[in-house]
């Protein structure tokens, strides 16, 4: 069976899976983080963007947004104006610095070994500069099973 790459069929009905996320409530999030942290401008990437709809609410906080995903389907579904790149979040190509990275929706969940999350950090610290920052979020193992029930659906 060929190797397929997450979200290249789940592109299809993405929206209807994320129908009751508050992109604009966690872009406001992801704001007061910044800002808590000092920083007033800059620029950010995302990853693990899948079709860019937070960073459409963060595009007057950071002076450019590039966003990034390992889907091309989810990539190709973005609707807005900023950079996109299709790339692995273990393997980043970027040579320039971003004053903040993050992932969200438990994007880093998908790292399922030991080295890939090893592997992850390394690359976010090839592309931040001393004084930036990155914030991620989590699922932890006790929620899956607490929740296991709710996220069974057809």
């Amino acid at each position: 069976m060929k190797n397929e790459i997450p979200y290249s069929k789940v592109s299809f009905f993405y929206d209807y899976l994320m129908r009751n996320i508050d992109y604009e409530g966690w872009a406001e999030y992801i704001k007061s983080i910044a800002d808590n942290l000092g920083l007033l401008t800059g620029n950010a990437l995302e990853i693990a963007a899948g079709e860019g709809k937070l960073a459409n609410y963060l595009a007057g906080k950071f002076d450019w947004v590039v966003l990034s995903d390992l889907s091309l389907e989810m990539i190709r579904k973005s609707k807005n104006i900023f950079p996109k790149v299709v790339c692995d979040m273990r393997e980043l190509p970027f040579k320039n610095n971003f004053d903040f990275v993050y992932s969200t929706f438990d994007s880093v969940n998908y790292l399922t070994t030991e080295n890939d999350v090893a592997e992850f950090f390394l690359q976010i610290k090839q592309i931040l500069p001393l004084n930036g920052y990155f914030a991620f979020d989590v699922s932890l193992e006790m929620n899956s099973f607490i929740y296991e029930e709710d996220l069974n659906r057809e």
